[in-house]
């Protein structure tokens, strides 16, 4: 089983812990109080998302043995930071 561990830094910081000591911090952009050092909540989603349908896309053609040089996802979502905090 995966899992992560998320532990709060300074002013709106986390770090993730994941894996064997890996780690990654996640924060805000500036103009809604963070200090933009990483990936915000939004950014991540997308990522996990672009990176299983890439991952897929990869696996099932090597399954089928189809040549495949290069997945791309291009994913944009509509939330409104604000409104989600309200």
């Amino acid at each position: 089983m995966s899992g992560v561990v998320v532990t709060s830094k300074q002013n709106l910081q986390n770090e993730v812990r994941y894996g064997s000591g890996q780690t990654f911090v996640t924060d805000e952009p500036l103009d809604v109080g963070g200090e933009d050092a990483g990936p915000n909540p939004y950014t991540l989603i997308l990522a996990a998302l672009g990176t299983c349908i890439s991952m897929t896309v990869t696996l099932y053609a090597r399954r089928k043995q189809w040549p495949l040089e290069q997945v791309t996802v291009r994913l944009r979502q509509n939330r409104i930071h604000a409104k989600d905090c309200q």
